[in-house]
Parts: structure tokens; sequence; C-alpha cells
């Protein structure tokens, strides 16, 4: 009964996958530049450049995310391709891991900065608000 629960879910996620249905944490392709939990955005490109996706959670594992904004790069898997990012919020700081799992080497976007990623270059793997 347990490996047809397991294969009945796995079923499922990969059917969710097709259907081209968003992770839990969907991503956008405008950052929030509002007060209060504005987007963690990932760009592309160096110098906020390029196409960019927007985030106001935590990802612990940015496999099956994209680059959503038009501009180089849109439709690139968001892992192991963002060049820099912009802390849109205004109260939480955020990193940028090179592991999933917010472990590893880190970049650290404090709230309402910016910049090009250093440590997590074309090698980030998840990302964190506290």
């Amino acid at each position: 009964m347990r490996i047809r629960t397991i294969a009945t879910t796995a079923a499922i996620a990969g059917a969710l996958t097709l259907a081209g249905v968003a992770p839990a944490s969907a991503s956008g392709a405008t950052c929030n530049e509002g007060w209060g939990n504005g987007d963690l955005c990932l760009h592309y490109n160096s110098n906020n450049a390029g196409s960019h996706t927007g985030f106001v959670s935590s990802v612990s594992n940015q496999v099956g995310y994209t680059f959503k904004s038009a501009g180089a790069g849109q439709g690139q898997a968001l892992k192991n391709n963002a060049a820099s990012v912009q802390n849109w919020d205004h109260s939480r700081d955020a990193a940028v891991y090179f592991n999933s799992g917010y472990s590893g080497n880190y970049d650290l976007a404090l709230a309402w900065t910016g910049g090009n990623l250093a440590a997590t270059y074309n090698n980030n793997a998840s990302h964190n608000f506290w």
C-alpha cells in the first residue's frame, strides 16, 4: 500500500509539472517594489539586467522555476543561472545560497538593496528571507 501511495503521489506530481502548474511558492514576472513584503528578484544577467523572476517567500530548491519577464534568459531555468539580485522587501533580508536547503556559500541581499551575485554567480540553488 505504501509503495502505491508513493507511486501515485509521484504520478500526480509529474502530471502537474507537465501541465505547467507552478511550484508551491509561485514566482512572477514582475518584481513588486511596494511597501511591506516586496519581492526578491533574481536576474539572468549582471547589473539587474535581462529576464527576472520575483519571489515573496523562501524557496529551498529552485528546480522547476524559470526566468519569467521579457529579456535575455526568458524561459531559462532559474537554478544555477542567476547573475544578480534585487531585494525590494523593506523589512526582510534575504540570502541566495549555493546549495538547495539554504546551505553552502551565499550572497546576502539586505532589505531594499541588491547587486551582482559573487559566491553564487550562476550557481544559485535556494533563497531564504528572514
